[in-house]
Protein backbone atom coordinates (compact mmCIF):
# COMPACT_ATOMS: atom_id res chain seq x y z
CA UNK A 1 0.00 0.00 0.00
CA UNK A 2 1.45 3.33 -1.00
CA UNK A 3 2.11 5.89 1.68
CA UNK A 4 -0.58 8.53 1.49
CA UNK A 5 -0.45 11.12 4.24
CA UNK A 6 -3.86 12.42 5.26
CA UNK A 7 -2.23 15.55 6.67
CA UNK A 8 -0.83 16.36 3.23
CA UNK A 9 -3.99 16.09 1.16
CA UNK A 10 -3.66 19.24 -0.92
CA UNK A 11 -6.97 19.18 -2.74
CA UNK A 12 -10.23 17.42 -2.04
CA UNK A 13 -13.20 19.04 -3.69
CA UNK A 14 -16.25 18.27 -5.75
CA UNK A 15 -16.55 19.65 -9.26
CA UNK A 16 -19.30 19.19 -11.82
CA UNK A 17 -18.25 17.67 -15.13
CA UNK A 18 -19.29 14.97 -17.66
CA UNK A 19 -19.61 11.58 -16.04
CA UNK A 20 -16.36 9.69 -15.58
CA UNK A 21 -18.13 6.53 -16.71
CA UNK A 22 -17.27 7.55 -20.28
CA UNK A 23 -13.62 7.55 -19.27
CA UNK A 24 -13.93 4.19 -17.55
CA UNK A 25 -15.36 2.65 -20.73
CA UNK A 26 -12.89 4.32 -23.10
CA UNK A 27 -9.97 2.30 -24.37
CA UNK A 28 -7.84 5.43 -24.47
CA UNK A 29 -5.74 6.31 -21.42
CA UNK A 30 -6.73 9.96 -21.85
CA UNK A 31 -9.02 11.49 -19.28
CA UNK A 32 -11.44 14.36 -19.22
CA UNK A 33 -10.18 17.78 -20.17
CA UNK A 34 -10.98 20.21 -17.39
CA UNK A 35 -11.61 17.41 -14.89
CA UNK A 36 -8.26 15.63 -15.02
CA UNK A 37 -4.60 16.28 -15.54
CA UNK A 38 -4.66 14.01 -18.55
CA UNK A 39 -4.29 15.66 -21.95
CA UNK A 40 -5.73 14.93 -25.40
CA UNK A 41 -9.19 13.96 -24.22
CA UNK A 42 -11.22 12.06 -26.83
CA UNK A 43 -13.56 14.24 -28.83
CA UNK A 44 -16.60 12.04 -28.13
CA UNK A 45 -17.05 10.93 -24.57
CA UNK A 46 -20.43 9.35 -25.18
CA UNK A 47 -23.79 10.46 -23.85
CA UNK A 48 -23.77 13.69 -21.93
CA UNK A 49 -24.25 13.35 -18.18
CA UNK A 50 -23.61 15.40 -15.10
CA UNK A 51 -22.10 14.12 -11.88
CA UNK A 52 -19.84 15.15 -9.07
CA UNK A 53 -16.17 14.26 -9.04
CA UNK A 54 -14.12 14.09 -5.85
CA UNK A 55 -10.56 15.30 -6.52
CA UNK A 56 -7.55 14.26 -4.46
CA UNK A 57 -3.89 15.26 -4.60
CA UNK A 58 -1.95 12.89 -2.36
CA UNK A 59 1.83 13.33 -2.06
CA UNK A 60 3.65 10.05 -1.52
CA UNK A 61 6.84 9.53 0.41
CA UNK A 62 9.79 7.17 0.26
CA UNK A 63 12.53 6.32 2.72
CA UNK A 64 15.34 8.81 2.99
CA UNK A 65 18.76 7.79 1.78
CA UNK A 66 21.43 8.28 4.45
CA UNK A 67 25.19 8.00 4.03
CA UNK A 68 26.65 7.71 7.52
CA UNK A 69 30.41 8.06 7.95
CA UNK A 70 32.14 7.33 11.26
CA UNK A 71 35.58 8.92 11.62
CA UNK A 72 37.39 7.27 14.54
CA UNK A 73 40.68 8.45 16.00
CA UNK A 74 42.91 5.35 16.08
CA UNK A 75 45.92 7.12 17.59
CA UNK A 76 47.30 6.18 21.03
CA UNK A 77 45.06 8.92 22.45
CA UNK A 78 42.01 6.67 21.96
CA UNK A 79 43.46 3.89 24.15
CA UNK A 80 41.76 4.98 27.43
CA UNK A 81 38.40 5.07 25.59
CA UNK A 82 38.86 2.08 23.30
CA UNK A 83 36.80 -0.36 25.37
CA UNK A 84 33.95 2.15 25.75
CA UNK A 85 33.89 2.78 21.98
CA UNK A 86 33.76 -0.97 21.34
CA UNK A 87 30.85 -1.33 23.75
CA UNK A 88 28.96 1.48 22.01
CA UNK A 89 29.35 0.16 18.47
CA UNK A 90 26.46 -2.32 18.77
CA UNK A 91 24.42 0.38 20.50
CA UNK A 92 24.79 2.57 17.41
CA UNK A 93 23.44 -0.36 15.39
CA UNK A 94 20.48 -0.74 17.78
CA UNK A 95 19.72 2.98 17.47
CA UNK A 96 19.42 2.68 13.68
CA UNK A 97 17.24 -0.41 14.01
CA UNK A 98 14.87 1.54 16.25
CA UNK A 99 14.11 4.20 13.64
CA UNK A 100 10.39 4.62 13.07
CA UNK A 101 9.43 2.65 9.98
CA UNK A 102 12.41 0.34 10.18
CA UNK A 103 16.00 0.41 9.02
CA UNK A 104 16.50 3.21 6.45
CA UNK A 105 18.12 3.11 3.00
CA UNK A 106 21.63 3.48 4.32
CA UNK A 107 25.33 3.26 3.59
CA UNK A 108 27.48 3.11 6.74
CA UNK A 109 31.25 3.36 6.58
CA UNK A 110 34.13 3.60 9.05
CA UNK A 111 37.51 5.24 8.56
CA UNK A 112 40.51 5.94 10.77
CA UNK A 113 41.33 9.58 11.43
CA UNK A 114 44.43 9.45 9.22
CA UNK A 115 43.26 7.11 6.42
CA UNK A 116 40.44 8.02 3.99
CA UNK A 117 39.91 4.44 2.76
CA UNK A 118 36.91 2.68 4.28
CA UNK A 119 37.82 0.03 6.80
CA UNK A 120 36.39 -3.36 5.85
CA UNK A 121 35.80 -6.26 8.18
CA UNK A 122 34.22 -9.65 8.67
CA UNK A 123 30.50 -10.21 8.35
CA UNK A 124 30.10 -7.56 5.62
CA UNK A 125 30.34 -8.00 1.87
CA UNK A 126 32.36 -5.01 0.69
CA UNK A 127 33.93 -2.17 2.62
CA UNK A 128 30.77 -0.57 4.03
CA UNK A 129 27.39 -1.59 5.42
CA UNK A 130 24.54 -1.30 2.94
CA UNK A 131 20.80 -1.73 3.39
CA UNK A 132 18.24 -1.09 0.64
CA UNK A 133 14.61 -1.51 1.76
CA UNK A 134 11.81 -2.60 -0.57
CA UNK A 135 8.13 -1.92 -0.34
CA UNK A 136 7.41 -5.63 -0.62
CA UNK A 137 9.74 -8.24 0.80
CA UNK A 138 12.90 -8.02 2.88
CA UNK A 139 15.61 -5.39 2.27
CA UNK A 140 18.79 -6.09 0.34
CA UNK A 141 21.57 -6.11 2.92
CA UNK A 142 25.23 -7.07 2.71
CA UNK A 143 25.39 -8.25 6.31
CA UNK A 144 23.61 -10.78 8.49
CA UNK A 145 24.10 -9.21 11.93
CA UNK A 146 24.19 -5.42 12.08
CA UNK A 147 25.68 -5.22 15.57
CA UNK A 148 28.45 -7.65 14.60
CA UNK A 149 29.11 -5.63 11.44
CA UNK A 150 29.51 -2.45 13.52
CA UNK A 151 31.91 -4.21 15.86
CA UNK A 152 33.99 -5.52 12.99
CA UNK A 153 34.20 -2.34 10.90
CA UNK A 154 34.47 0.08 13.81
CA UNK A 155 37.20 -1.62 15.85
CA UNK A 156 40.23 0.27 14.54
CA UNK A 157 42.64 -0.12 17.43
CA UNK A 158 44.99 2.51 18.86
CA UNK A 159 48.15 2.13 16.78
CA UNK A 160 47.57 4.93 14.29
CA UNK A 161 49.60 8.08 13.89
CA UNK A 162 49.27 10.88 16.47
CA UNK A 163 47.79 14.31 15.75
CA UNK A 164 45.35 13.07 13.13
CA UNK A 165 43.75 15.34 10.48
CA UNK A 166 40.28 14.04 11.32
CA UNK A 167 38.19 16.48 9.31
CA UNK A 168 40.40 16.60 6.22
CA UNK A 169 40.42 12.80 6.20
CA UNK A 170 36.61 12.78 6.34
CA UNK A 171 36.38 15.08 3.33
CA UNK A 172 38.85 12.94 1.41
CA UNK A 173 36.95 9.76 2.24
CA UNK A 174 33.72 11.15 0.79
CA UNK A 175 35.32 11.76 -2.61
CA UNK A 176 37.90 8.96 -2.72
CA UNK A 177 37.23 6.63 -5.68
CA UNK A 178 38.64 3.73 -3.67
CA UNK A 179 35.47 3.85 -1.57
CA UNK A 180 33.31 2.88 -4.53
CA UNK A 181 29.71 4.07 -4.44
CA UNK A 182 29.61 4.76 -0.71
CA UNK A 183 28.75 8.43 -1.16
CA UNK A 184 25.51 8.98 -3.08
CA UNK A 185 24.67 12.47 -4.36
CA UNK A 186 20.98 12.11 -3.49
CA UNK A 187 21.55 10.88 0.08
CA UNK A 188 21.54 12.81 3.33
CA UNK A 189 25.05 13.00 4.74
CA UNK A 190 25.86 12.29 8.39
CA UNK A 191 29.43 12.51 9.69
CA UNK A 192 30.21 11.31 13.23
CA UNK A 193 33.72 11.99 14.58
CA UNK A 194 34.81 9.92 17.59
CA UNK A 195 38.04 11.35 18.95
CA UNK A 196 39.49 12.35 22.33
CA UNK A 197 42.10 14.54 20.60
CA UNK A 198 41.38 17.64 18.55
CA UNK A 199 41.50 17.85 14.77
CA UNK A 200 44.94 18.52 13.28
CA UNK A 201 44.04 19.23 9.66
CA UNK A 202 46.10 21.89 7.90
CA UNK A 203 43.08 23.57 6.30
CA UNK A 204 41.06 26.16 8.15
CA UNK A 205 37.81 25.16 9.83
CA UNK A 206 35.87 27.45 7.49
CA UNK A 207 37.36 25.67 4.49
CA UNK A 208 36.64 22.21 5.88
CA UNK A 209 33.05 23.12 6.79
CA UNK A 210 32.47 24.54 3.32
CA UNK A 211 33.85 21.39 1.72
CA UNK A 212 31.53 19.18 3.75
CA UNK A 213 28.55 21.41 2.99
CA UNK A 214 29.26 21.15 -0.74
CA UNK A 215 29.00 17.37 -0.60
CA UNK A 216 25.28 17.65 0.16
CA UNK A 217 22.89 20.53 0.34
CA UNK A 218 23.29 22.12 3.81
CA UNK A 219 19.81 21.13 5.06
CA UNK A 220 20.85 17.56 4.31
CA UNK A 221 24.09 17.53 6.29
CA UNK A 222 24.31 16.54 9.96
CA UNK A 223 27.60 16.41 11.85
CA UNK A 224 28.25 15.02 15.30
CA UNK A 225 31.25 14.91 17.59
CA UNK A 226 31.96 12.36 20.28
CA UNK A 227 34.85 14.39 21.61
CA UNK A 228 36.59 15.89 24.59
CA UNK A 229 34.63 19.04 25.49
CA UNK A 230 36.43 22.22 24.61
CA UNK A 231 38.51 20.87 21.73
CA UNK A 232 38.75 24.18 19.84
CA UNK A 233 38.86 23.03 16.22
CA UNK A 234 36.23 20.33 16.57
CA UNK A 235 33.96 22.68 18.49
CA UNK A 236 34.33 25.37 15.82
CA UNK A 237 33.59 22.85 13.09
CA UNK A 238 30.41 21.64 14.79
CA UNK A 239 29.33 25.22 15.42
CA UNK A 240 29.56 25.79 11.65
CA UNK A 241 26.40 23.67 11.28
CA UNK A 242 23.85 25.33 13.59
CA UNK A 243 20.83 23.16 14.34
CA UNK A 244 22.49 20.35 12.40
CA UNK A 245 25.21 19.32 14.84
CA UNK A 246 25.49 17.59 18.19
CA UNK A 247 28.22 17.02 20.76
CA UNK A 248 28.61 14.10 23.16
CA UNK A 249 31.35 13.86 25.77
CA UNK A 250 33.53 10.88 24.87
CA UNK A 251 33.72 10.07 28.59
CA UNK A 252 29.99 9.30 28.70
CA UNK A 253 28.89 5.70 28.99
CA UNK A 254 26.30 5.96 26.20
CA UNK A 255 27.56 7.69 23.05
CA UNK A 256 24.48 7.09 20.87
CA UNK A 257 22.98 10.51 21.61
CA UNK A 258 25.23 11.73 18.81
CA UNK A 259 22.69 10.16 16.43
CA UNK A 260 19.60 11.84 17.85
CA UNK A 261 19.57 14.72 15.37
CA UNK A 262 18.99 12.54 12.34
CA UNK A 263 16.26 10.30 13.64
CA UNK A 264 13.73 11.29 10.99
CA UNK A 265 10.40 9.55 10.59
CA UNK A 266 11.65 7.10 8.05
CA UNK A 267 9.00 4.87 6.59
CA UNK A 268 8.60 2.10 4.11
CA UNK A 269 5.61 3.57 2.28
CA UNK A 270 3.33 2.30 5.02
CA UNK A 271 0.62 4.91 5.15
CA UNK A 272 -2.99 5.35 5.86
CA UNK A 273 -5.07 5.68 2.70
CA UNK A 274 -7.25 8.77 2.33
CA UNK A 275 -10.93 8.38 3.04
CA UNK A 276 -13.65 8.94 0.48
CA UNK A 277 -15.92 11.74 1.56
CA UNK A 278 -18.71 11.31 -0.99
CA UNK A 279 -20.87 8.30 -1.83
CA UNK A 280 -19.20 6.58 -4.76
CA UNK A 281 -21.18 5.97 -7.92
CA UNK A 282 -21.41 2.27 -8.88
CA UNK A 283 -20.62 1.75 -12.58
CA UNK A 284 -22.66 -1.48 -12.65
CA UNK A 285 -25.24 -1.77 -9.86
CA UNK A 286 -26.32 -5.19 -11.17
CA UNK A 287 -22.89 -6.71 -10.55
CA UNK A 288 -21.85 -7.86 -7.08
CA UNK A 289 -19.83 -5.40 -5.06
CA UNK A 290 -18.95 -1.80 -5.83
CA UNK A 291 -17.48 -0.85 -9.22
CA UNK A 292 -16.13 2.65 -8.54
CA UNK A 293 -15.54 5.05 -11.39
CA UNK A 294 -12.13 6.59 -10.76
CA UNK A 295 -9.16 7.97 -12.67
CA UNK A 296 -5.93 7.52 -10.71
CA UNK A 297 -2.41 8.40 -11.78
CA UNK A 298 1.15 8.88 -10.57
CA UNK A 299 2.28 12.43 -11.31
CA UNK A 300 5.91 13.40 -10.90
CA UNK A 301 7.10 17.03 -10.62
CA UNK A 302 3.55 18.28 -10.29
CA UNK A 303 2.91 21.74 -11.78
CA UNK A 304 6.43 21.98 -13.18
CA UNK A 305 7.42 22.05 -16.87
CA UNK A 306 8.96 18.57 -16.55
CA UNK A 307 5.73 17.09 -15.13
CA UNK A 308 5.12 13.47 -16.15
CA UNK A 309 2.12 11.29 -15.55
CA UNK A 310 1.42 7.56 -15.50
CA UNK A 311 -2.14 6.27 -15.52
CA UNK A 312 -2.75 3.53 -12.93
CA UNK A 313 -5.12 0.66 -13.62
CA UNK A 314 -7.68 -0.66 -11.17
CA UNK A 315 -6.46 -3.72 -9.27
CA UNK A 316 -7.83 -7.10 -10.16
CA UNK A 317 -8.96 -9.54 -7.49
CA UNK A 318 -5.40 -10.60 -6.66
CA UNK A 319 -3.82 -7.14 -6.86
CA UNK A 320 -0.77 -8.71 -8.46
CA UNK A 321 -0.40 -6.39 -11.47
CA UNK A 322 1.14 -3.43 -9.67
CA UNK A 323 1.02 -0.49 -9.43
CA UNK A 324 -2.76 -0.47 -9.28
CA UNK A 325 -5.49 1.18 -7.24
CA UNK A 326 -8.51 -0.08 -5.34
CA UNK A 327 -11.20 1.15 -2.98
CA UNK A 328 -11.44 -0.81 0.26
CA UNK A 329 -13.35 -0.64 3.53
CA UNK A 330 -10.97 0.57 6.24
CA UNK A 331 -12.93 1.44 9.39
CA UNK A 332 -9.75 1.82 11.45
CA UNK A 333 -8.66 4.67 9.16
CA UNK A 334 -12.03 5.99 8.07
CA UNK A 335 -14.39 5.58 11.04
CA UNK A 336 -16.95 8.06 9.71
CA UNK A 337 -19.22 7.76 6.67
CA UNK A 338 -18.75 5.04 4.12
CA UNK A 339 -15.42 3.94 5.66
CA UNK A 340 -14.05 3.58 2.13
CA UNK A 341 -10.45 4.52 1.38
CA UNK A 342 -8.22 4.68 -1.68
CA UNK A 343 -5.22 2.36 -1.74
CA UNK A 344 -2.41 2.21 -4.28
CA UNK A 345 -0.64 -1.15 -4.30
CA UNK A 346 2.96 -1.12 -5.49
CA UNK A 347 5.71 -3.61 -6.14
CA UNK A 348 8.27 -0.99 -5.09
CA UNK A 349 8.42 2.53 -3.73
CA UNK A 350 6.75 5.40 -5.54
CA UNK A 351 8.96 7.53 -7.79
CA UNK A 352 10.66 10.58 -6.34
CA UNK A 353 8.54 13.72 -6.04
CA UNK A 354 5.41 11.70 -6.74
CA UNK A 355 1.77 12.64 -6.22
CA UNK A 356 -1.15 10.29 -6.56
CA UNK A 357 -3.83 12.24 -8.39
CA UNK A 358 -7.26 10.63 -8.05
CA UNK A 359 -10.72 11.54 -9.28
CA UNK A 360 -13.73 9.44 -8.39
CA UNK A 361 -17.35 9.95 -9.40
CA UNK A 362 -19.60 10.51 -6.41
CA UNK A 363 -23.29 11.20 -5.93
Amino acid sequence: MVALDNDKVNAREKVQCPALVALALAASSAALGGCSLYKDAPADLGPSATSFVEDMDLPTSRPQHIDLLFVIDDSPAIAPYEDAVRENLPRFADTLDEFQGGFPDTHIGFIAGDDPVLHGGSGVTGSYIESVPHLVGPPDQNFTDLAAAFRSLGDLGAAGSPDQPLLATAVRALVDSRNGHFRRPDADLVVVVIAPADDHSLASIDTLAAQVALLARPPRVVVAGVITPGAPRMTAFLDSFPNRSSVVDIRHEDLTDSLLLFRPSLGTEKISSPCMQGALVDADPTAPGLQPICAVSDVQHLDHPEQTEQRLSACDVTGSARPCWRITVQPEICPIGSQLALEVLRADFAPDDDHVIAQCEVE
